[in-house]
């Protein structure tokens, strides 16, 4: 069966009908373009199941109304967090009930959220797991965006990772993981918002110092660790601004990476 990442640009993903642009056309007429819950018309809408089809719903007129954006967010609001989290790639802090009904805090980087076999799923970073793994998003109580910036691991596909490991029944979903490499991982927040991506070499070699000098001396995980607090701010204004991007590359993080390359820390 084929993935599809986004129900909302009329794109099928299984567990609509083949019809259902016809549908939500219908839908649209009936209500006379106006949201049913706030009445607001001119507006982008969404046409809202009252039973979700994973508890049973159908896809029968009934079954469905018109909402506006707003409105629609207000219904899955957890939903609606974290697809902007993912959009601006930004980590989250979730409160997450597992299929046992244990439920525990966890700091995710949210990669992606995909269709798949009439359900949904996560597919994002856990930090405490410190592995990529699956996520159901109706299991997710709470969302709160953080201002630390994540980049996926390079060549990764959230899609390709959903095919090779989701062939378990739903209440294993949160059993395959994948661990990442030391060098993908974030951390090195104020040179990654500058270079735009945790690739460059430049960012290998200050992690290479910062692992193999600075997190080696009792001072230097002090230095390490007040940077992990309070860059974050930093690094994401950075990453607003071409200009500053540019400033801190040359008049900072250049110089500093001539002298590394001139230490003999490799070994």
């Amino acid at each position: 069966m084929q993935l599809f990442k986004n129900r909302e640009e009329n794109v099928f993903d299984g567990s609509y009908p083949s019809n259902w642009d016809e549908i939500r056309k219908k839908v649209l007429k009936r209500d006379g373009y106006r949201c049913k819950e706030c009445g607001t018309g001119n507006k982008k809408f969404h046409v809202h199941h009252k039973i979700p089809i994973s508890e049973g719903g159908s896809h029968n007129l009934e079954n469905l109304i018109t909402l506006c954006e707003y409105c629609h967010n207000s219904k899955h609001p957890t939903k609606f967090y974290l697809k902007r989290a993912i959009k601006e790639s930004r980590m989250t802090k979730i409160t997450y009930e597992n299929n046992t009904g244990y439920v525990s805090k966890k700091k995710v980087d949210p990669y992606e959220l995909i269709f798949y076999k009439n359900m949904e799923f996560l597919v994002g970073y856990d930090h405490e797991k410190d592995s990529i793994r699956i996520f159901r998003p109706k299991r997710v109580k709470y969302v709160n965006i953080t201002d630390l910036i994540f980049f996926p691991p390079k060549n990764f596909s959230a899609e390709d990772f959903l095919k090779r490991n989701l062939t378990f029944p739903e209440k294993s979903t949160e059993k395959f993981s994948q661990r990442i490499p030391e060098k993908e991982k974030s951390g090195c927040f104020i040179a990654t918002a500058s270079y735009g991506t945790p690739h460059a070499e430049e960012i290998d070699i200050l992690r290479d110092f910062r692992n193999k000098i600075l997190k080696r001396r009792r001072l230097g995980n002090l230095i390490v660790n007040l940077y992990y607090a309070y860059s974050p701010p930093i690094a994401k204004l950075i990453s607003e601004s071409e200009v500053l991007k540019s400033l801190v590359r040359e008049c900072f993080l250049s110089p500093m990476v001539k002298i590394m390359k001139k230490i003999d820390f490799k070994n």
